[in-house]
């Protein structure tokens, strides 16, 4: 026998359904490799985002746009969630980015293109 679902009901389990989804295709889609920069899932449609990694994990200050943020650049072997949850979120488009050590050596300058939903992870 099967049960009957009304409307309500069956929009959420739709809702459920598609958030499965969403979530199984970010973490099967989502790495970091020792390149310069490799892109990853972003969660949200509007933003774009940036985090850093290096052979240990180390503070670090990151200079995007002029706007500073003291974050940890995340040792090499960090699991793609780590990596989401320490990264700076921005607007799609071009980004002057410039890291430092804090003791002030540069350790990165660029200037990047960050799509829409696009995570950039840089390898310093």
């Amino acid at each position: 026998m099967f049960h009957k679902l009304n409307l309500n009901d069956m929009n959420r389990f739709l809702s459920a359904l598609s958030s499965a989804i969403v979530a199984i295709t970010m973490l099967a889609s989502c790495g970091t490799a020792n390149q310069a920069s490799t892109t990853i899932a972003s969660v949200s449609q509007d933003d774009a985002c940036i985090s850093f990694i290096s052979k240990a994990e180390m503070p670090i200050i990151a200079d995007v746009d002029g706007e500073i943020y003291e974050i940890k650049a995340l040792g090499e072997d960090a699991k793609d969630q780590e990596t989401v949850a320490n990264s700076v979120v921005l607007t799609p488009g071009k980004h002057v980015i410039r890291v430092k050590s804090q003791s002030g050596t540069e350790l990165y300058k660029r200037t990047v293109y960050i799509s829409p939903q696009e995570h950039k992870v840089v390898d310093l």
